[in-house]
């Protein structure tokens, strides 16, 4: 049986090939370095109130995230929002 195995991969080995994402993905408005791109973070009020009152959670509150370029806009609603950093969380 092993060998019936081996000789089918020597004569079908495109049947056998795994594909997957294109190496190269093409330029689009994600990757137009010609634009620097807006995010938004839009977080309620109570929310940004808790984030400041205590850096070191790691505690995700809800958000919206905004991509805005030229070229177009996309929204992400209810992403997880926290901050992040080692000694950088307390800087001014």
């Amino acid at each position: 049986m092993k060998k019936r195995s081996a000789i089918l991969l020597l004569f079908f080995p495109a049947v056998f090939q795994v594909t997957g994402q294109v190496h190269i993905p093409g330029k689009d408005y994600v990757f137009d370095d010609s634009d620097v791109p807006r995010i938004d973070i839009s977080i309620e009020p109570e929310y940004l109130e808790a984030i400041f009152a205590d850096p070191g959670s790691n505690t995700e509150y809800p958000a919206d995230f905004i991509f805005t370029t030229p070229a177009g806009s996309d929204t992400v609603t209810n992403v997880g929002f926290r901050l992040r950093g080692n000694t950088s969380r307390n800087a001014a």
